[in-house]
């Protein structure tokens, strides 16, 4: 009975015709710049890097109906940092994106669904582990130059070891409640996002975007010791990425980031990519902090 239902829904939701199937893959190259990589707020602890990241992913696309298509691939890649050589990571994982077009032509709106994950080694220890995606956007051409889109995204962490500090406990934070211990799980997030972008078909290469996106959840950041900023936290870790004792901690926060770039295309493989980032994040209690980034990036399709 379970067989037969599953057949039937296919049915409703899939007319059935030939399944058609083509292979494609994306390979890319970039640079990119933040100076405020640990994201910390006192400037004795904010620290700027830069490093290199190339990326492959190859699968398939399956044409499942005539406005329904779904991608599937495997992804590896790997980054290098110039200064911080802890942060270096290779990563190996698998996107699926099933995207559904409602009617024809350029001006239809469409509807897109993706999961996504990863599992990332990093050189330091603690920050090796699992990063997962799920995200949905919907999107529709204004006109023969503007298209605005609109989506959410819900993203997870979750590292292979968790290093608990013996004898940091809440009694030197707050004694009054007690002698329990600070998890280690620093490196452990989740959050949930919202964005807004648009873009604009300058010439038929050059496409510039705008977007705005807000993320509630658990950001993880990096300091000295610091009494005031262990006690607002939900877990903190050593974290010797940035030098000797340094503590990674997490806290939830809110965070507003605000982005801007140019896609040029130089051929219908390939384009050119750079774009600007701020991030600006409050956690309560005083405590937030922003950052700068800037992206350079090389793609090719095939």
């Amino acid at each position: 009975m379970k067989r037969y239902i599953g057949v039937l829904s296919l049915t409703v939701f899939f007319p059935l015709m030939p399944v058609q199937a083509q292979w494609f893959g994306q390979a890319g190259a970039g640079y990119e710049f933040n100076n405020n990589l640990p994201n910390a707020q006192l400037d004795r602890d904010i620290k700027s890097d830069s490093f290199f990241r190339a990326n492959l992913s190859a699968g398939q696309y399956f044409q499942l109906a005539d406005y329904t298509g779904l991608s599937v691939s495997a992804d590896v890649g790997g980054s290098h940092y110039l200064r911080f050589n802890d942060l270096n990571n290779v990563s190996y994982g698998g996107t699926a994106t099933l995207r559904q077009k409602f009617g024809l032509g350029e001006l239809a709106p469409w509807l897109s669904v993706s999961g996504s994950a990863a599992h990332y080694d990093f050189e330091h220890a603690p920050r090796s582990g699992w990063r997962y995606n799920a995200a949905m956007t919907v999107g529709k051409r204004l006109s023969e130059r503007w298209e605005v889109q609109v989506g959410y995204r819900y993203e997870a962490r979750r590292s292979d070891q968790v290093f608990n500090i013996p004898g940091l406990t809440t009694a030197v934070l707050h004694p009054q409640e007690g002698a329990s211990a600070i998890p280690g799980d620093a490196f452990n997030t989740d959050a949930h996002s919202v964005s807004l972008t648009g873009l604009f078909s300058v010439t038929d290469r050059l496409t510039a975007h705008a977007s705005y996106t807000r993320r509630e959840g658990g950001i993880t950041a990096t300091t000295l010791r610091n009494l005031e900023v262990f006690a607002a936290s939900e877990s903190i870790a050593v974290d010797s990425a940035f030098g000797n004792k340094r503590y990674a901690y997490r806290i939830e926060a809110a965070t507003n980031l605000y982005s801007a770039g140019l896609s040029w295309a130089l051929n219908r493989h390939s384009s050119v990519n750079v774009s600007y980032e701020w991030i600006d994040s409050s956690a309560g209690q005083g405590i937030a902090y922003n950052s700068h980034l800037a992206h350079l990036n090389l793609l090719y399709n095939y």
